[in-house]
């Protein structure tokens, strides 16, 4: 049997099953899988910000106070001038000779604020009452009847606003295939508008996460997304970074 010598004792190195403990969690880190040692992680900054709403609210706010917030007169008079700018343009390459006197490129006059306004408002009240066609909204038929769109705008001046309706300018527009294509160009301002309106609006807490969410829709669209698992399966899928005690959306994106 071999004495034992402290003076000639030769370090193996660390222990072997700290080395393969480490080895698995490399591995595991790699793989993009959970591990337990935690050395070498980066540390969270310090929560710093103080959540809460970053706006002026009366005590009691109403509906229309708080809708207000996001959906302001600026953000409704940029579509006024792009909706009159899309409809000269439209107007001035047809042939005059050729239309009808009913047509709306003969009837069409600038849309100003109010209309735009009214023009939402029936837009939201399309959503609540469904219907069965677009005109249904203003028939005098007593079983579709219903008095609030004709109160707010006449079918002849809601239609051609529905037809000349603008977000964005045409000359922004890229092509599908080509470099700076963007497949939600034609709401493109909306969206970021309302990503800047919901930091500015309301500080989140820290405690957040990413959800999904469906828009339905099932007409035709490049971009449309079936989702089996979700009640809504065919639409417009958006991912939302949303505040986990409320669910109030910080941002969006298609």
């Amino acid at each position: 049997m071999a004495v034992y010598d402290a003076d000639t004792e030769v370090d193996d190195g660390p222990d072997v099953d700290l080395v393969v403990e480490l080895d698995q969690d490399q591995q595991n880190y790699d793989s993009g899988e959970w591990r337990k040692n935690t050395n070498g992680f980066p540390k969270l900054p310090r929560f710093s910000a103080q959540p809460g709403i970053k706006v002026a609210l009366s005590d009691d706010p109403s509906p229309l106070e708080v809708y207000k917030l996001f959906i302001t007169d600026d953000l409704i008079n940029s579509w006024k001038v792009k909706t009159n700018r899309y409809a000269r343009a439209n107007i001035k390459s047809k042939d005059q000779q050729l239309l009808s006197n009913c047509s709306r490129f003969k009837l069409w006059t600038p849309v100003i604020l109010r209309e735009m306004w009214n023009f939402i408002a029936i837009c939201i009240h399309m959503g609540l009452d469904k219907k069965p066609t677009l005109h249904d909204y203003w028939t005098r038929y007593p079983v579709l009847h219903s008095s609030f769109a004709p109160k707010v705008m006449v079918r002849e001046r809601f239609l051609p606003i529905l037809a000349f309706l603008h977000i964005n300018d045409n000359d922004s527009f890229v092509p599908h295939g080509q470099p700076n294509y963007d497949p939600i160009q034609k709401i493109r301002p909306f969206v970021d508008y309302h990503n800047a309106k919901f930091k500015e609006v309301n500080q989140p807490q820290r405690e957040v996460c990413i959800d999904e969410a469906m828009i339905p829709f099932k007409g035709r669209s490049r971009f449309k997304a079936y989702m089996k698992d979700k009640l809504t399966k065919w639409g417009f899928k958006l991912y939302e970074l949303c505040e986990s005690s409320s669910g109030y959306v910080w941002s969006v994106e298609m």
